[in-house]
């Protein structure tokens, strides 16, 4: 999009000057994703299931799939956010005649989707109320017919029907399924059974044969399949073949060894004992075998055996080998194509201890199992989300980040544009984008004033972290025995206060920096102390002020969350809703006891968000508050508490609704949510506003607005909480708003419902004051 124009000072002026402000909406498209569109992050690491079809292939992660076009070697992510109904993936299969991938969940839910992007939904398992275990182990695509191995029996699903026809339930766990000429194959914790389809009712499993002639007693089988007219079956972790009504242990040759045997087990250097699993699968015309460890086999018509070893790989859970030759493996580890690992661009681990957007709109994420009481020596350090490019910061890239264990907090500095980790066990770490170096500060840093937990001279444990307006690094140390709060000033110089202004103890938790200057520090024991440092080179000058239920409108002392908001008030997450304080610049005159505002919800007055569990707590650039719970997400009007948004699981593409961290970006108004099941975001209505008006209004997306679009209109880059007023090309006012921070919104409509005509229209921006004024212009085409 090229636009000309320049800031007017009159209303009447910007009618005059249209034609000369010269804009050609007809050039280009702006790509910037709608507001409202969700986007994933995950982190595609550990792969438990691998499925080919003939142009693609997919690997079935904990929480999503990973499609490889074959092709270019393209990514695609495939997870909730594009349209799959669930998370948790614990198998995955590829109908080739249907051209479709089968996928099942942990919690028995399934999907359908088909090449040409449907998805159909099978609940049926998850919604039955049976009171079993609804794992699927195993699905077989057969004809028109799909074979679910569950821990409950076998269930088949008719393509036809479009519904589940037949259900076996077992008192054995069935891991897997095949068929050979009119007999299903079953393999079980209770050894294999077969089953003749010939007009019996295979309902009844009293029907079904157990397989035992040349088989041990008493043994299991974890997974078999039919190849070359003979079913391969695992039987007590070792392979055996069925062939004309027979059942013996597979005799063949060995091709690495030169030699024959009359018996064969996969062997490598994997621990056979805990996690053991034999899979078997075929390509065109070769048996595959893995069994968990890095070394796979393949096994051709004649029985003739090969071992192989995957390059880099650490617990193989499957393989598939395409119509090139090509070898792809899933892994625990990683995902493999022909001994390379696909590194899609995503973050390296879904643990999320803490997010922070900087003044750019980067992500910043501390990356680690975070708990208040156990140390996890996690080594994965923290991951940044630059220009939409995902980049990891641990000791594989800094030697001296070896030791840096658990990183718990992390935030900007937009002074000296450095980026501050803190840690569970060993302290601070400064790192420096422009010269791309980590600097590590602990107790043993000369001149600073770090403690290390009481008792313990390894552990250093920084538990809050926030930077204020001077652009010094404030901390708070936790189980420390004389110092509770250190302070990295801006010239790099230390300084420590003592433990004695907090009066709960030494175990200190999150901090945040209120519009005053003033220190609010959540203790893990419960209670707030608000602490005021005064004058940094004046110990007289300093105070604080302990915060209880006794003397405040705190409900009770589990403290969940802390943040400032714009204009200077304190939220406090509780495990019983939110408490507000409005008045922090009297907190230590006593008279700051906090609010806990009552809400009318669904004709029912409550305190604000009353029984709820509030995880985390962001602030958005209309000084909105983004509220993470045990039970969804929130979105609450700064001002009135209105409940704007009420997000779940259940009607959104949100993974989970149990919120761990959030995080606004003031550049673009993404969302950033984490939960267990992993990061994603979502573009939101309010933007951080410009200070001053830009030379050229002409961010507005989309524009020009196509026909069929019927979506939010953004107007970005504004002043904050400027004044926007939207006219026809004869100068009637068809839509006046302001601004929700620095972006303002139209539905494209005018006062009376009634949908923009074809043409130009005018955006007027006037900021609070009326000091600035300027236009853009937005084209329908209906």
């Amino acid at each position: 999009m090229i636009i000309l124009c320049s800031n007017m000072n009159h209303y009447a002026t910007w009618m005059l000057l249209f034609w000369g402000c010269w804009l050609s909406v007809l050039s280009a498209q702006n790509t910037t994703v709608a507001l409202g569109d969700w986007r994933s992050h995950l982190s595609y690491g550990n792969a438990v299931s691998l499925a080919e079809s003939e142009e693609a292939v997919f690997f079935g992660t904990p929480e999503a799939i990973l499609k490889v076009n074959k092709e270019d070697q393209s990514l695609e992510y495939i997870n909730k956010v594009s349209g799959t109904s669930d998370m948790r993936i614990q198998t995955l299969a590829y109908h080739r005649e249907e051209q479709l991938l089968v996928v099942a969940y942990l919690n028995g839910n399934l999907d359908l989707i088909y090449d040409n992007g449907a998805v159909i939904n099978l609940p049926a398992i998850l919604n039955n109320n049976i009171l079993l275990d609804k794992t699927i182990y195993h699905i077989y695509p057969s004809g028109r017919r799909i074979f679910f191995s569950c821990a409950f029996g076998l269930t088949i699903y008719d393509l036809d029907l479009e519904a589940f026809s037949q259900t076996t339930f077992t008192p054995v766990e069935v891991f897997g399924c095949t068929q050979l000429d009119n007999a299903l194959f079953i393999s079980t914790n209770q050894g294999i059974y077969r089953g003749i389809e010939d007009g019996r009712n295979l309902l009844d499993f009293t029907l079904w044969e157990k397989q035992t002639q040349n088989l041990p007693n008493n043994y299991e089988s974890q997974s078999l399949i039919q190849f070359n007219n003979k079913i391969y079956a695992d039987v007590d972790r070792e392979l055996y073949v069925y062939e004309q009504g027979n059942w013996q242990p597979l005799a063949g040759f060995d091709l690495n060894t030169q030699t024959s045997f009359t018996s064969w087990r996969p062997s490598g250097n994997g621990d056979f004992t805990n996690n053991y699993r034999m899979s078997l699968s075929y390509n065109q015309d070769q048996l595959i075998i893995t069994s968990r460890s890095p070394r796979y086999f393949l096994m051709n018509a004649a029985q003739e055996m090969e071992t192989r070893d995957q390059p880099g790989a650490w617990r193989v859970e499957e393989v598939a080998i395409d119509q090139e030759g090509i070898v792809w493996a899933s892994d625990q580890g990683y995902m493999h194509r022909d001994g390379a690992y696909i590194r899609p661009n995503s973050p390296s681990t879904k643990q999320v201890s803490d997010l922070h957007t900087d003044t750019e709109g980067n992500l910043w994420v501390a990356a680690s199992n975070y708990n208040t009481v156990f140390a996890f020596f996690d080594t994965n350090g923290f991951i940044g989300y630059e220009d939409g490019t995902w980049s990891t910061y641990n000791r594989s890239i800094y030697p001296s980040m070896d030791t840096f264990f658990d990183v718990i907090r992390i935030v900007s500095n937009p002074v000296n544009n450095r980026i501050y980790a803190s840690s569970f066990m060993s302290g601070l770490l400064e790192y420096n984008p422009a010269d791309n170096t980590v600097k590590n500060y602990d107790q043993y840093t000369p001149d600073a004033p770090l403690q290390g937990v009481v008792g313990d001279d390894l552990r250093t444990r920084i538990q809050g972290l926030d930077v204020d307006e001077d652009g010094n690094v404030w901390m708070s140390l936790t189980e420390a025995a004389s110092t509770s709060l250190a302070v990295l000033r801006r010239d790099g110089t230390w300084k420590g206060f003592p433990l004695s202004f907090f009066r709960s103890g030494n175990k200190l938790g999150d901090l945040v920096i209120d519009g005053n200057g003033y220190k609010w520090v959540k203790q893990i024991t419960g209670n707030i102390t608000v602490f005021d440092s005064g004058n940094l080179d004046d110990d007289t000058d300093d105070r604080s002020i302990l915060l209880t239920p006794n003397n405040s409108a705190l409900p009770n002392q589990n403290i969940t969350a802390l943040v400032a908001d714009r204009e200077g008030a304190v939220w406090v997450g509780t495990t019983d809703g939110i408490v507000i304080f409005d008045c922090s610049a009297t907190v230590f005159d006593g008279n700051c006891g906090g609010l806990r505002p009552i809400i009318t919800q669904d004709d029912f007055n409550g305190f604000l968000l009353e029984g709820e569990e509030i995880r985390a707590i962001a602030v958005d650039g209309a000084n909105r508050k983004w509220v993470g719970t045990n039970n969804g997400l929130f979105l609450l009007d700064g001002d009135t508490y209105e409940q704007l948004l009420y997000i779940t699981a259940e009607d959104s593409p949100l993974f989970d609704n149990q919120i761990q961290h959030l995080a606004v970006d003031d550049v673009s108004g993404y969302v950033y949510i984490a939960t267990d099941l992993g990061l994603q975001s979502v573009r939101g209505e309010a933007t951080g506003g410009r200070r001053r008006m830009p030379d050229c209004l002409g961010n507005v997306f989309p524009n020009p607005v196509e026909p069929g679009y019927s979506g939010p209109i953004a107007i970005s880059d504004l002043p904050t909480n400027a004044n926007v007023k939207i006219t026809d090309v004869s100068g009637r006012l068809v839509y006046e708003t302001d601004a929700l921070g620095g972006q303002a919104i139209w539905d494209g409509a005018d006062y009376t419902g009634r949908r923009a005509q074809s043409g130009v229209y005018f955006a007027f921006v006037v900021t609070e004051d009326g000091g600035q004024k300027g236009m853009c212009k937005i084209l329908f085409l209906n």
